[in-house]
């Protein structure tokens, strides 16, 4: 009991004397509160958010568990968060940040977020106009290769550019038409003999 009663007097010294300030974070001015379940008191220099914040600190206390709410004030709107003493019991500390500071932060975060996406959709459809026209003009040139053949023209050949399937294919094609040129050959002189 005498361990924890000196813990309490070293917390409610700190609380008086280090939570009269704003601490300044990255996202702007953050305010500190501390409240002891015992007497009740305030520790911060803060009396005018203090009476905004009696709500969170009640329902904060009684949930055991951290809670938030927006507080506003004249001064304007706050996002207030309360977190039960852990290793301070029968205290708890409830942070104050003013909610334009956090829209300031945010909305500098969906603008980079937003140039990521609009350079990523950039990036898909340059990307998919590449892979279509690495498709396309195979594909074209096969399609009007089997027009060709439909109208038995054995001249056609399709161009073959590179080593890859396609080009393979394209290679098989015109080896088969070759072949079917060849046939077609033999079938007239067979037909001038007979």
């Amino acid at each position: 009991i005498c361990a924890n009663q000196r813990i309490s007097d070293l917390a409610r010294k700190y609380f008086s004397t280090i939570l009269k300030e704003r601490h300044l974070t990255q996202l702007g001015q953050l305010r500190f509160f501390a409240r002891e379940y015992a007497t009740g008191k305030w520790f911060s220099n803060q009396a005018t958010l203090a009476g905004e914040i009696e709500e969170l600190e009640m329902r904060t206390r009684v949930r055991q568990k951290p809670s938030w709410t927006t507080i506003t004030t004249d001064e304007g709107s706050f996002l207030a968060v309360g977190v039960p003493g852990k290793n301070l019991k029968g205290f708890i500390l409830v942070g104050v940040l003013p909610d334009l500071e956090i829209q300031n932060k945010t909305g500098a975060l969906r603008k980079n977020i937003f140039s990521g996406l609009v350079i990523a959709i950039g990036i898909t459809v340059l990307t998919a106009i590449a892979l279509s026209e690495s498709f396309l003009k195979p594909i074209s040139g096969f399609s009007k290769g089997i027009k060709a053949l439909k109208n038995r023209d054995t001249n056609f050949r399709i161009p073959v550019d590179g080593s890859d399937e396609f080009a393979e294919l394209g290679k098989i094609f015109n080896s088969t038409i070759e072949e079917m040129e060849e046939l077609v050959l033999a079938k007239s002189v067979q037909e001038c003999l007979i």
